[in-house]
């Protein structure tokens, strides 16, 4: 819908017009922030990778004490709803002053 007829004073759930610039503005808005959160998932894939793919084959192949410990723990932690763990990593992050940060 255009502006003025988005805000009038009469609804409708159905648009007389279409018009697309309002779709090309969004994202035009939301372009930067979709490229930081790409750069941010692609380097913390490539980071996980490198530290847990050495981790994973020490644990399994090299057999080192307190493996069944890690399993128990391991397991137990991925038995957890994620949201558990969303409070304190934002207190963290926010002592660490790395809320609204790249």
């Amino acid at each position: 819908m255009t502006p003025r007829r988005l805000f009038s004073v009469h609804l409708s759930l159905w648009p007389h017009e279409f018009v697309f610039q309002n779709w090309l503005d969004a994202l035009r808005g939301l372009a930067p922030h979709a490229a930081t959160s790409f750069v941010v998932s692609l380097a913390t894939s490539a980071l996980t990778l490198l530290v847990t793919g050495p981790g994973a084959y020490s644990v399994i192949w090299l057999k080192p004490r307190g493996r069944k410990v890690l399993q128990s723990f391991t397991l137990t932690s991925q038995m957890l709803p994620a949201i558990v763990f969303v409070i304190p990593l934002f207190v963290m992050f926010s002592r660490a002053n790395l809320v609204n940060t790249l």
